[in-house]
């Protein structure tokens, strides 16, 4: 038998509630408990403080299962791959116990680094040493320290079955972002007789989609009359709230397509044909190499690319910029919704244009 209540001591009732008994937890957990105060004067915060004690034998592996079966907000298949990665490390933890350190222990198991570039300070390392000890941190924070911080924080934030930690990143080199210049867009589009690729590169700088937004599009999506795009999210195929307005450059590439029937790129995947010319990345690289651009300047750097330019020459706002380029949830759009579709069009054609 299980009690929650305020006792009564010396002939009074205590303000604080208190609690005794065994119970099984959803784990199949028994715990005893002889009377303890939780030094709560409310009901339900003396249920949280009981609900904590219930989970404090909870490891990382459970939580992480926990986690993975999480219904509100759904881990997509390849974060659950990375869930199971972490666990292998940090499973036999009690979540009460796991600190930054046993984090940062467990992921250079998980993920190796020279001791050198681990041991020493940037200081200490030579340029491409510093690149190299960066791009290892920046690996070991998005696959193995963001993951422990996803499951850390969902039972902190749902389950309340533990305290919520900071949990710390290795730190990375700062670099400016890389984005395109008008004349290297134009050396690109000079470089290249790859219709497709010349086709992906104004469509990516001029709308800002991410790479699999833009596999998606077909032409049924395309509205050639009110020249305006709808994206579909790649994960949900969700519909992003309104259609992205077609700049005049890209409605002329557009138009010079004969077949407008299925798909508009032939590509559903970035990597698909990767061994021979037909493929994508083979195609965009090799356009960079013709034209003299540096090699990191990926298709997705045409989003950094279009903000630059909405910054540059459309003088956008950043409340514009997240407008244009794109929301991730509906309470943004709430926030972000101020801007009418006729702006929106208005900062896209200020953008620069060129000769297709």
């Amino acid at each position: 038998m299980f009690k929650i209540e305020q006792r009564i001591i010396k002939g009074k009732k205590s303000k604080y509630y208190s609690f005794r008994g065994t119970f099984k937890n959803s784990l199949g957990q028994s715990q005893h408990f002889n009377w303890t105060n939780t030094w709560q004067t409310n009901l339900s915060n003396a249920k949280i403080y009981v609900r904590n004690l219930e989970f404090s034998k909870l490891k990382y592996s459970q939580l992480a299962e926990l986690k993975k079966q999480d219904q509100i907000d759904t881990p997509s298949e390849n974060t659950k791959k990375m869930i199971d990665r972490s666990v292998k490390y940090l499973g036999q933890y009690y979540v009460r116990d796991i600190n930054n350190k046993i984090i940062l222990d467990e992921a250079f198991k998980c993920y190796p680094m020279d001791e050198r570039l681990k041991n020493n300070t940037w200081s200490d390392l030579n340029e491409h040493e510093q690149k190299k000890k960066s791009s290892r941190n920046n690996t070991i924070n998005r696959s193995f320290i963001s993951i422990a911080s996803l499951v850390l924080h969902y039972g902190a934030n749902e389950l309340k079955c533990c305290s919520y930690m900071e949990v710390k990143r290795l730190p990375i080199l700062s670099s400016n972002p890389l984005y395109f210049t008008p004349e290297e867009v134009y050396r690109c589009l000079q470089s290249t007789n790859h219709f497709q690729t010349k086709l992906l590169l104004m469509f990516l700088i001029y709308t800002g989609v991410r790479l699999g937004e833009a596999l998606l599009v077909k032409w049924e999506d395309i509205n050639l009359e009110e020249k305006t795009i709808q994206f579909y999210c790649p994960k949900t195929l969700s519909k992003r709230p309104i259609p992205t307005p077609i700049h005049f450059t890209l409605m002329k590439i557009l138009m010079k397509v004969l077949d407008k029937r299925g798909y508009i790129f032939q590509w559903r995947k970035g990597w698909d044909n990767k061994k021979n010319n037909e493929g994508l990345y083979f195609n965009w690289h090799t356009m960079l190499m013709n034209a003299k651009v540096n090699s990191q300047k990926t298709p997705h750097k045409c989003r950094h690319t279009l903000t630059t330019w909405l910054r540059k020459y459309s003088k956008a706002s950043t409340e514009d910029l997240k407008d244009i380029v794109g929301w991730k949830s509906d309470q943004t759009v709430s926030v972000y919704n101020h801007m009418l579709p006729e702006t929106a069009t208005k900062l896209i054609q200020k953008l620069p244009q060129f000769q297709i």
